[in-house]
């Protein structure tokens, strides 16, 4: 961020960049267009990373996710794999930046404060346990909460609030507690999906009875 700032000559500064064309996606124009081309490009990203999850690398962050020694034991080199991982991921976000910014005609530093970091850490932590399919299904529940969902709770929390008479329910506005919000949807997701690995009881004991006793 203080790149952007300081270089204005290059990115704007503080000032952003305005008038950036959209693209055009053949006899469409205008704000259409700009949709399909998001769109596509968030499809082939789908595709790319469906792809990477299933080939060697993919197979290798999934180890270097679970273990690192035991990922190094088989011959991978975790530092690299991990540094990979970050390059292609910005990789992912360069591109969506691209999107966002012929989506919009302009770009602001303003515009990319914690709240977006916080929306894409939730979509990807509350969906992500599904793989690629459940990370776009997250950002879709948080992306509806953020555009519409939000707006129908608070007048519903305000209507109950006029119905029991309640100045705290009529006061509430869920829009500036979004920090709240998906904080709680994060520990939430995190909590269900550590008592999601967590292997029953049942389960245990059973394995424990096939396991043979070490003379």
């Amino acid at each position: 961020p203080l790149v952007i700032w300081h270089l204005p000559d290059w990115t704007g500064g503080p000032r952003g960049m305005s008038g950036i064309p959209s693209v055009a996606a053949g006899p469409l124009s205008g704000g259409l267009s700009s949709y399909v081309v998001a769109l596509v490009l968030a499809g082939a990203a789908c595709l790319a990373a469906m792809r990477l999850s299933s080939s060697r690398v993919g197979r290798a962050w999934a180890a270097v996710r679970e273990d690192d020694t035991a990922a190094s034991s088989l011959g991978i080199n975790p530092p690299l794999i991990k540094l990979l991982a970050f390059a292609i991921g910005a990789g992912f976000a360069g591109v969506a930046g691209a999107g966002f910014a012929q989506l919009f005609g302009y770009v602001e530093p303003s515009q990319f404060d914690f709240t977006v970091s916080l929306m894409v850490l939730a979509a990807v932590v509350i969906g992500g346990q599904w793989g690629v399919l459940g990370a776009v299904l997250g950002a879709l529940a948080i992306a509806a909460y953020d555009r519409f969902l939000v707006e129908g709770i608070t007048a519903g929390l305000h209507a109950l609030g006029a119905l029991l008479n309640s100045s705290a329910l009529s006061a509430v506005d869920l829009r500036q507690h979004n920090f709240i919000v998906f904080g709680v949807a994060l520990l939430l997701a995190t909590l269900y999906r550590a008592r999601a690995n967590e292997p029953s009881a049942g389960v245990e004991a059973a394995e424990l009875r096939e396991e043979p006793i070490p003379v």
